[in-house]
């Protein structure tokens, strides 16, 4: 039987239980797992959607639907889904390349608003900030690989790897350092500094679509 026929016919059925993300994703999983293996494995198939609930609850009838569609005459079944499938990827690879640029982007900006928050401290006072900040940032919930950079960051002052964070995370990392500058300056000072260092990440990094001040 060809391959076409078959999406042909699992794409009929599926659509008329659910539509849009959830339908293309679960196509894409029958094409890289289950294209090539026996229509006797249909029914594992739909086993590993149970998270989809109108699968779940459908299954048998989901599984003889789709067998008789492969008895079945070719005019019962819907166009071929492949062209979607591969408009629905390429359009969720470039969604998630947007989302790895912007975090590569914010880690950029960040980095700058933190050098320049630590470039006014006195040395015993930047050491002081900088242990506190390590100490409670393992408290919030941010990536490991956000706090360690972060550490290494107080000693070398390279850039910060941030890009397993979101906008959120790094906005709880700089109100932890705004506050620790806080408990060390003082809130006047700190809010100058804070103010400061946020209108010069901003004319540094000013051919970026990141607001600075979105990190505030």
């Amino acid at each position: 039987m060809k391959l076409e026929y078959k999406r042909r016919a699992i794409y009929t059925v599926l659509s008329e239980v659910i539509s849009e993300q959830d339908l293309l994703d679960t196509m894409w999983h029958w094409q890289n797992t289950y294209s090539e293996k026996s229509h006797f494995e249909l029914n594992h198939f739909l086993s590993d959607c149970k998270n989809i609930s109108e699968i779940a609850s459908n299954r048998s009838w989901l599984y003889r639907k789709i067998i008789a569609l492969l008895i079945t005459e070719e005019k019962e079944l819907k166009q071929d889904p492949l062209p979607l499938m591969l408009a629905y990827k390429e359009d969720k690879l470039s969604v998630n390349n947007d989302i790895s640029n912007n975090r590569e982007n914010w880690s950029e900006i960040f980095t700058t608003v933190m050098i320049e928050l630590f470039s006014k401290l006195r040395s015993d006072t930047e050491r002081s900030v900088s242990r506190y900040v390590t100490q409670h940032a393992i408290k919030l919930d941010l990536p490991q690989s956000l706090v360690h950079s972060l550490h290494v960051w107080t000693d070398k002052k390279e850039t910060i790897d941030a890009h397993e964070a979101d906008r959120a995370q790094l906005q709880k990392l700089l109100n932890l350092t705004y506050i620790a500058l806080c408990e060390y300056i003082g809130p006047i000072k700190a809010d100058l500094s804070l103010s400061n260092a946020i209108k010069e990440a901003s004319f540094v990094h000013n051919r970026s679509e990141l607001d600075a001040r979105l990190l505030l």
